[in-house]
């Protein structure tokens, strides 16, 4: 079992941003794209998904 705080878990998540058609994900904080919003390598938008937002992830670890 891993023992890591929910707090670094909900801001490690919160910040995941993926490019849906390719699966390439990014990370705002260490690894963002050169581009906000953007896929380095199509110029096609960035989502996140629904589980990621903090109020979800926060459901889920209680």
């Amino acid at each position: 079992a891993l023992n890591v705080p929910f707090d670094e878990i909900i801001n490690r998540l919160k910040d995941r941003w993926v490019h849906a058609p390719s699966g390439r994900v990014y990370n705002l904080l260490w690894n963002p794209p050169k581009v906000a919003g953007k896929d380095d390598n199509t110029g096609e938008p960035l989502t996140q998904r629904e589980d990621d937002k903090p109020a979800v992830i926060r459901s889920r670890l209680e």
